[in-house]
């Protein structure tokens, strides 16, 4: 073809034969139907990778709902411990008080016992009576 003459319809016709042509032997007609046919793969892939970093974040709340879960409850135990511990102890703080109160008594019994015990030996030593067969020696 020169230049300035105006294409004829067989000249359109071998124009359009060989770009047909040639989009078939460079598999330019398989791409462009591939291309076409995946125009929705991007948004489709976009969204199934929102949906799984939504299943990760779900996932990573229940493990750490989980986890809490088991501190509350490892605090609840160990208040259990701790509270009753403060028994044991007020239990075993009574026990020691009545114990000192007891001993307290004994003694304040032991020393008006050795009292009386004194006095009615003085009392005996008074009367000339022996007491004993110890006393009859001193």
């Amino acid at each position: 073809m020169e230049e300035g003459t105006p294409l004829t319809w067989l000249g359109w016709k071998q124009l359009a034969l060989g770009v047909l042509a040639s989009l078939l032997t460079g598999g330019g007609i398989y791409r462009l139907i591939t291309t076409y046919l995946n125009r929705h793969k991007p948004a489709a892939e976009i969204h199934k990778t929102t949906a799984e970093a939504l299943k990760t974040q779900a996932e990573a709340e229940l493990l750490e709902v989980q986890a809490e879960a088991g501190r509350v409850d490892m605090v609840a135990r160990m208040m259990g411990r701790l509270d009753e511990a403060h028994q044991s102890m007020e239990q075993l703080r009574n026990e020691r008080n009545a114990l000192r109160d007891a001993v307290q008594n004994q003694k304040v019994e032991l020393e008006l016992a050795d009292y009386q015990l004194q006095r009615m030996y003085g009392f005996i030593k008074s009367k000339g009576l022996h007491y004993s067969d110890a006393d009859k020696k001193q």
